[in-house]
């Protein structure tokens, strides 16, 4: 969490500095899940997703997910998942591990950390990559329908290691519940990400919406 805290405050004063010295793009990020309750405490999940890179002129990737959620108490939740993704001419196949702590403070906001373990490669070349992710995001809920969220992201390459940062993400968004039984949500996000100690880091702006249904 102080490693978290420190990197939303550096990126909020280096934010000026950083964007004159890379290269700047624009993206779009369009994404469809479906969720099913499969038993009490274990919800499928399929979802699709658009990339648009190139400020929103080129096809960057196009992941396909499955996931699994386990519930374990009122707090905890466990999420192993599978992508596939096809970029550049190549299949990217990631699997994921995700456990989350979902608090609730006061005055109607939740408090949401999530760590993830990252494995991404594919068949055609040698590309292994290990990542190590931690995401911690302030949910409030504006309305009987509406919920604010604002929360940021570092990515650790190879393993958790505080010289072995990769990038950034600052994120804020409004989550919109939809139906008469809430069973779905329509997500607006923008998304800023600095990449550092990679090939050809950037700044990337990304807004992008996000459809969520549960079937069952």
């Amino acid at each position: 969490m102080r490693n978290l805290l420190f990197f939303l405050f550096y990126s909020f004063v280096s934010l000026n500095l950083n964007a004159q010295d890379k290269t700047q793009d624009t993206q779009l990020w369009c994404e469809l899940k479906l969720n099913i309750k499969i038993a009490k405490n274990i919800k499928l999940s399929l979802g699709e997703e658009l990339r648009l890179i190139n400020n929103s002129s080129t096809m960057g990737n196009m992941p396909t997910s499955l996931g699994l959620t386990f519930k374990i108490g009122k707090v905890y939740r466990i999420k192993p998942t599978a992508r596939m993704s096809y970029q550049n001419g190549l299949n990217t196949f990631r699997y994921t591990l995700d456990q989350s702590l979902k608090l609730n403070l006061p005055n109607k906001i939740w408090w949401v950390n999530r760590v993830r373990l990252q494995y991404t490669h594919n068949y055609e070349t040698p590309l292994v990559n290990f990542k190590y992710r931690f995401k911690s995001t302030l949910v409030k809920k504006l309305g009987k329908d509406v919920k604010m969220n604002f929360g940021g992201e570092i990515f650790y390459k190879d393993f958790y290691n505080f010289n072995n940062l990769s990038n950034y993400r600052l994120q804020s968004g409004l989550d919109f519940e939809l139906g008469k039984d809430e069973n779905g949500t329509l997500r607006l996000f923008y998304i800023f990400e600095n990449e550092f100690n990679e090939a050809n880091a950037q700044i990337n702006h990304i807004y992008g919406i996000s459809l969520n249904f549960d079937l069952f």
